[in-house]
């Protein structure tokens, strides 16, 4: 004989209606909860974007300060008036120091400009219009070591000037170095003798954030 189940093995409708109570319940909890871990992974994914747009701000900024310091070397190096001074037995200050070493108490261009030999001794130098007495390159940090390590043969024979970062005495800085030449034909020269313009210009990093805000906008 089959036994048909009774009424008492149905749900009652009290127990039905909070069973369709926890569901609910537990609907809105998942629904909450996918909401919040949505809005939790857009938050991560615009941080990243945004992490990423300020790292090709300052990548943008630096590269433009580079590049006006390469300006500035080669439009101060590539030069026959320069040659003519820097190339002669005794140096002429006056000269240097009035094309030069006047350039940042008169329009603030650099904070700094140096005439360095072949051996990259400083022959003379201004920085921020006051005379620059040490002879070595340990003022200018590593990053002109490494410029010049890096582009020795080319900046020996004038093929190129070369632009980076560095940390100064003073702070860190962009840096730019060329060799001083004629502006047509080669260096006439029948020794090793070179002579290099390193310029430091009155533009520091901390100015590379502003500069960075021009490129996020």
């Amino acid at each position: 004989m089959v036994n048909l189940p009774g009424w008492r093995n149905l749900p009652s409708a009290k127990t039905l209606s909070v069973m369709i109570f926890l569901a609910g319940i537990g609907l809105i909890v998942s629904v909450i909860s996918l909401i919040y871990l949505s809005q939790h992974l857009i938050s991560i994914k615009t941080n990243e974007i945004d992490r990423h747009r300020s790292v090709l701000s300052v990548d943008g900024a630096v590269q433009t300060s580079v590049n006006r310091v390469l300006s500035l070397v080669l439009d101060n190096s590539i030069w026959d008036d320069a040659v003519k001074q820097t190339y002669a037995p005794m140096l002429n200050a006056g000269w240097l120091y009035d094309s030069w070493g006047s350039g940042f108490k008169i329009n603030n261009l650099y904070d700094g400009t140096f005439v360095l030999d072949q051996h990259y001794r400083v022959l003379w130098g201004s920085f921020r219009s006051q005379a620059f007495n040490e002879n070595d390159t340990r003022f200018f940090g590593s990053g002109l070591q490494s410029l010049i390590a890096r582009h020795a043969e080319a900046l020996r024979s004038g093929k190129g000037a070369y632009a980076g970062i560095t940390r100064t005495r003073e702070g860190i800085a962009f840096i730019g170095i060329g060799l001083i030449r004629p502006t047509l034909g080669r260096l006439q020269v029948h020794d090793d003798t070179r002579r290099y313009l390193v310029v430091t210009p009155a533009y520091q990093c901390r100015d590379a954030a502003k500069t960075g805000g021009y490129f996020s906008d």
